[in-house]
């Protein structure tokens, strides 16, 4: 029970705010008796709703001055953050959307993985972008290190996605030479400008460093290199 409820609940438990609310029930039952009988029962019907209007109007307006005001400090805040992102040079920082986006205009993807949970549970997002990436004819290449529990995860990959043959690899290096523990994804290997984005490792942080141009050449040159030793 947070803070706020304990304190009405107490509040309202009170002697003395049960005697205030058993008093001002009692004297509006008495004063609606006598502006009745001087004034009227239509007149006081009229002069309540009026009252109750007024109330409503002025609960609608506060609502709507304060969303207001909640919206306002909500845009300045993205603000911030992106002045906090440009003036300290944070842009090599993406979000999975981004990641998302940046995966759905590319051909050729390549992965780097120590493990591929993420694309065969079909209530993550990866795993519906990759599934309508391989449904367009994308083509991947998943870097992986060769032991059991990899084999159970193709296994699995190859049972709940649909693919061409050839359209996807997995390229599987001895385990004591995978140096890979992150994830490493190279998008649009073969077009002019391939973006190279790696996980940071911190559970449920969801964001992604983009590499610059030297590190993703560097790693397709990786890639290539692993291709030529462990595929021939």
């Amino acid at each position: 029970m947070s803070d706020n409820v304990k304190t009405i609940k107490k509040i309202a438990q009170n002697p003395i705010f049960i005697a205030f609310y058993v008093f001002t029930t009692i004297f509006a039952g008495l004063s609606f008796e006598y502006m009745r009988n001087e004034l009227g029962l239509k007149i006081m019907t009229v002069a309540i709703l009026l009252v109750f209007l007024i109330v409503i109007l002025n609960i609608v307006l506060a609502t709507a001055f304060n969303r207001s005001i909640n919206e306002d400090e909500l845009d300045q805040k993205i603000q911030d953050i992106g002045n906090l992102i440009s003036n300290n040079n944070l842009a090599w920082l993406v979000s999975e959307k981004h990641l998302q986006i940046v995966e759905m205009n590319s051909d050729v993807i390549w992965v780097f993985a120590p493990y591929l949970d993420y694309a065969i549970d079909p209530t993550t997002d990866i795993y519906r972008g990759l599934q309508r990436n391989l449904k367009r004819g994308a083509q991947y290449k998943f870097f992986m290190p060769e032991q059991p529990l990899t084999h159970k995860i193709i296994s699995d990959f190859q049972r709940v996605h649909k693919y061409k043959k050839n359209q996807v690899e997995f390229v599987l290096i001895p385990y004591q030479e995978y140096l890979f523990h992150t994830i490493i994804s190279i998008y649009g290997v073969t077009s002019d400008e391939p973006h190279c984005i790696e996980s940071i490792p911190v559970e449920q942080l969801g964001v992604w460093v983009r590499m610059d141009k030297e590190h993703t050449d560097r790693m397709i040159g990786v890639g290539e290199m692993m291709i030529k030793k462990y595929c021939s």
